[in-house]
């Protein structure tokens, strides 16, 4: 398994942002010292405006202070032997294991999310955490407990929205432009059979993959899924009505 991290967003101030750089740091070290393969650390002004050049800057310095200074790449296990941590850990997995048990007796994800017993335990999750937030019973520095009320607002400078969709076009137009067309083509309709067949486990993923590196952006391997499986959709149909075997 190969695990991407990001550090989390719902936690974020927008009141004292700078405080946001410490919870950023944090939860990329725990990234870390639960075994992501890579790691995204969000600019600390992200919930606030586009970030600017000093809040990108540090939030690409803190992988290279925990990478380059503190070494994390170079330790098997950075957190083992920590009571504290293995305790959390436990009682994480002990947690989680009761849910996947909840969701098997609600006849699978499939039903469960039908029925919305996902959906209701992140409602019951998200109201319980305002309401510890609103109470101060959690502790949100800058936010609910300790607030600088000197601390001048972050101000969000307007945004030209049409120019830089232009602009992210642009980029894109400069991308595809930059691709092997045979090869790109040739590994779309890879992904594309893979999907639309009796795929083996394993082979859209290393389909998809095959024709992420031969340059196909997110969009263009959404739209080949969906086509496939549009196509691999309507096949049954059609043998129905020509056999009048039942659907498998």
């Amino acid at each position: 398994m190969v695990i991407h991290a990001r550090t989390s967003a719902w936690n974020k101030t927008v009141y004292d942002p700078y405080v946001n750089m410490l919870r950023v740091t944090t939860e990329a070290c725990a990234g870390v010292f639960g075994g992501c393969d890579s790691l995204h650390v969000a600019p600390f002004d992200e919930p606030i405006r586009l970030p600017d050049d000093f809040s990108r800057r540090i939030a690409r310095n803190t992988q290279i202070v925990l990478h380059e200074e503190c070494h994390l790449d170079r330790v098997i296990d950075p957190a083992g032997g920590s009571w504290y941590v293995e305790s959390l850990t436990d009682h994480i997995g002990r947690n989680a294991w009761q849910l996947f048990q909840e969701v098997e007796r609600h006849g699978g994800m499939d039903r469960a999310l039908r029925e919305g017993f996902p959906q209701a335990q992140v409602a019951e999750t998200a109201a319980k955490r305002a309401k510890n937030i609103a109470q101060q019973r959690d502790i949100f520095v800058g936010t609910n407990r300790y607030p600088n009320l000197k601390e001048p607002k972050l101000e969000a400078p307007p945004v030209d929205r049409a120019a830089l969709h232009q602009q992210r076009l642009g980029r894109l137009a400069a991308y595809e432009a930059s691709v092997d067309p045979a090869r790109y083509a040739t590994a779309l309709d890879a992904l594309k059979q893979a999907v639309g067949g009796s795929p083996a486990p394993g082979s859209v993923v290393e389909a998809a993959v095959g024709a992420a590196l031969a340059g196909a952006t997110l969009g263009a391997l959404a739209g080949a899924l969906r086509s496939a499986n549009g196509a691999r959709e309507r096949r049954p149909a059609r043998h129905q009505r020509d056999t009048g075997s039942p659907r498998g």
